[in-house]
């Protein structure tokens, strides 16, 4: 399966979004993946266009 180092950490641009969750706007807890970790070998075997992103998630 990938590791950390296959995906790149979303940074955010304004001081407002630091430690928020990509999704709802609370306070981000862990780090989800985009695309899902579960397709990023269909990704790789077809060689779709995609972003690899860890993007900030809260909890829920």
């Amino acid at each position: 399966m990938a590791n950390d180092t296959d995906y790149t950490l979303l940074v955010p641009t304004r001081s407002n979004h630091f430690n928020t969750c990509f999704y709802c706007g609370c306070i981000a807890a862990t780090h989800d993946y985009a695309p899902p970790l579960q397709y990023l070998e269909f990704y790789l075997a077809t060689r779709e266009a995609s972003e690899f992103l860890q993007v900030p998630a809260c909890n829920a």
